[in-house]
């Protein structure tokens, strides 16, 4: 699948995905320092990231939006683009309530805060593909398989992981 919200040649979606993500991570690590140390300046450091974060992540999928609808009808790309799709409205929502809850001072969050905005990271467990000569391997340990989801459709709509190449347009 090709972007079809593109700024001078380049796919816009995955431009801005990287804002969202960088900044609600990190976030996190800056509420645990804030535990750690209870130093006000770090909380309010997270709760700008995460203000940034969210409207960040509501840019990006108002694109992620433009692409998905471009995607034909009754493909698995469609498909996995929905659910990459919703599992981020989640997550911002998440950081959402995170963020409004912080309101009424955000230089001393409650623990709620901080457990709502923290990652929900998963390791997963795969089966393991043959080695083949000349084939990457795919990287192992953490990762949000959303993201996978959406990275693999709009990384030229193939999978690589047990077998020939398949389009995700197959099915």
């Amino acid at each position: 699948m090709e972007a079809k919200a593109r700024l001078f040649g380049h796919p816009v979606h995955q431009m801005l995905v990287v804002f969202p993500l960088g900044l609600l991570a990190t976030s996190f690590f800056f509420d645990v320092a804030y535990l750690i140390v209870h130093r006000s300046e770090l909380a309010v450091v997270s709760d700008w990231m995460i203000f940034a974060g969210v409207i960040g992540a509501v840019i990006a999928a108002v694109f992620g939006l433009i692409d998905w609808l471009y995607i034909p009808r009754r493909t698995r790309a469609k498909k996995v683009g929905f659910w990459h799709g919703l599992g981020n409205i989640i997550v911002a929502g998440l950081f959402a309530a995170s963020w409004f809850l912080r309101r009424p001072d955000p230089a001393d969050p409650a623990i709620l805060t901080i457990i709502l905005s923290a990652p929900l990271w998963r390791r997963r467990r795969r089966r393991r593909a043959p080695r083949r000569a000349g084939l990457a391997q795919r990287p192992s340990g953490i990762r949000e398989p959303r993201d996978l989801l959406g990275a693999r459709a709009l990384a030229g709509g193939v999978e690589r992981a047990h077998g020939p190449i398949q389009h995700l347009h197959a099915e």
